[in-house]
């Protein structure tokens, strides 16, 4: 069955209204409303760099076969770094960044762009072959894995930055490039996992969960780091 503009447009709905709603979640944590303007910047270009990625994904499939650990590793450096990219020339260094919270939730904003046109890619297949429940089994494995995985990953970069906020700029060198390494790592052993093993879902979603309880935790800690040279 052809792909049709209807499909395209349920494809799309369905990617992006699930995003939207942990978007919500994750800026409850905020005390400071952030521009709608600039989360809806940043949230878009999450959403562009998807074919960025699958572009140089495409690339590293020349030379690394598919499926293994490494390209695992290398797919997930693309991503990672792509994420990071965006929310850096969009968000990061502007004056509306100026609580080491903002850090997370823009990470967050970005991922879930990302997650929401890749969510969208994922339904394409079972709505061009007109099966509803495989596209409805598909959004929800979607809603409940990969797109948290997302957050986790880019989220645990933020609060990698979010903790480095008030120190000076070698320091937070030192903890950007350990909270891309984590974020990496993550990606790639959640994508190992559940390709690469039997109950890989099941230890997926776990780690995943695991993962986000962690940061909702370390969010309430973020949000008492204070500049002790205003104090």
């Amino acid at each position: 069955m052809e792909i049709g503009t209807k499909e395209i447009i349920f494809a799309i709905v369905g990617g992006i209204i699930p995003s939207i709603l942990w978007l919500k979640f994750w800026f409850k944590e905020d005390k400071h409303q952030e521009p709608r303007s600039l989360i809806l910047k940043v949230f878009i270009f999450g959403m562009l760099c998807v074919p960025v990625a699958i572009f140089l994904e495409k690339g590293v499939s020349v030379f690394v076969a598919d499926y293994t650990f490494l390209s695992f590793f290398l797919w997930a450096i693309i991503e990672e770094v792509l994420k990071f990219g965006a929310a850096y020339f969009t968000a990061l260094k502007t004056r509306f960044t100026d609580e080491p919270i903002d850090m997370v939730l823009y990470m967050m904003t970005v991922a879930l762009g990302f997650s929401a046109l890749e969510n969208s890619l994922f339904l394409l297949a079972p709505l061009s072959e007109g099966s509803l429940l495989k596209s409805l089994a598909t959004l929800d494995f979607r809603f409940i894995g990969p797109s948290l995985l997302h957050v986790l990953t880019s989220g645990a970069l933020g609060i990698a930055m979010a903790e480095s906020f008030y120190k000076s700029n070698k320091v937070k060198l030192m903890y950007l490039i350990s909270g891309i390494t984590i974020s990496v790592f993550l990606h790639a052993l959640f994508n190992n996992f559940i390709i690469g093993s039997k109950f890989g879902p099941m230890v997926s979603f776990g780690i995943v969960w695991i993962g986000i309880i962690v940061i909702i935790l370390i969010l309430e800690k973020i949000k008492k780091i204070k500049n002790i040279h205003k104090i």
